[in-house]
């Protein structure tokens, strides 16, 4: 990795783009984009200059909806979308009362290139929505050639797929390869869980588990707990912060934080090139999301995050040898 700080950063945001549908805990439910579009959502309304690109491909069902929901996004660069004449992918989400969620998938998509990507970017957000979103040898080649930023977000690589069409958490048994190109890689407990095969309950135990991912290649890796907070581990696993979770007063919909987090980060991270203090400000920008449901709300997440607070100091984190 060869970054320098931008305040002006190009940044490709790669990954299968899907259309929501989410049933809520009280039966009620909505339907929006999701997948990368809650990355894009949040770029767009924290990015005053650059560019921004996504890499995906878009159902010509959805075509329309998608320009209009990023109509007013002057960073955006569609150059890089492709359009096919299939249905768009659907993702079915249903949570339960503890926050747990069933997930299905309408179809497999193929894979994506990386190929048309230039190599003079600043930074790629690779995030795995269905799983299937690159092969791991492409993903390696553009590293090879790429001397800037990758982000990863293992996200559904922690997802098998079941005859229904429904996603299951299981082992990747080609983790290794997937996780070796990141720079920062961003996963949650349950995925940090497949990887293992233990079950975390403090953040000194998945703290301590980073450094087996540390091995294989990422500096930075993040773990996101939901209403427990963020771990940062940095610096190859030298050390380790915990970065609590901030109250908010009514909680919406916990779809897309995951996604916002990797977003703000990342940005925020090219500015400053330092991830602790890029977190803590992710952080807020995931709670400001769990407010509204959907992407509409992205359009005034600055006057929600007016409101919600100053973030709490990240507490340093003692790993188990």
């Amino acid at each position: 990795m060869h970054a320098k700080p931008s305040n002006k950063p190009a940044i490709a945001v790669a990954g299968h783009l899907v259309y929501d549908e989410i049933v809520f805990p009280d039966g009620s439910s909505t339907s929006a984009f999701g997948g990368i579009s809650y990355n894009l959502a949040a770029l767009c309304a924290i990015m005053r200059d650059g560019r921004l690109i996504p890499v995906c491909e878009i159902g010509s069902d959805k075509r329309r909806v998608f320009d209009r929901a990023f109509e007013t996004c002057a960073v955006l660069d569609k150059s890089l979308i492709s359009e096919t004449t299939l249905p768009n992918v659907v993702n079915r989400l249903v949570y339960d009362r503890e926050g747990r969620r069933k997930e299905w998938n309408s179809r497999k998509p193929e894979p994506l290139s990386l190929e048309r990507i230039p190599g003079s970017i600043d930074a790629l957000l690779m995030n795995f929505i269905s799983g299937d979103d690159v092969t791991p040898g492409d993903l390696r080649l553009f590293r090879n050639r790429f001397e800037g930023i990758i982000y990863i977000d293992f996200h559904s690589l922690a997802l098998g797929r079941l005859p229904n069409g429904g996603r299951d958490y299981r082992y990747n048994p080609s983790w290794r390869d997937y996780v070796s190109p990141a720079d920062i890689l961003q996963l949650n407990m349950a995925e940090l869980s497949t990887i293992t095969g233990e079950r975390y309950c403090d953040p000194e135990a998945i703290a301590s588990a980073c450094k087996i991912i540390h091995e294989c290649g990422p500096a930075n890796i993040i773990v996101t707990m939901g209403r427990g907070g963020i771990i940062v581990s940095v610096e190859s696993g030298s050390h380790a912060h915990l970065i609590p979770s901030l109250k908010i007063s009514s909680e919406v919909d916990s779809t897309g934080c995951g996604d916002t987090v990797a977003a703000i980060t990342l940005y925020r991270y090219l500015g400053s090139m330092d991830i602790i203090d890029s977190v803590i400000e992710a952080s807020r920008w995931a709670a400001a999301k769990a407010s509204f449901t959907g992407l509409e709300g992205f359009k005034w997440i600055e006057n929600i995050l007016e409101n919600i607070g100053p973030s709490p100091k990240p507490m340093k984190i003692q790993t188990i040898s």
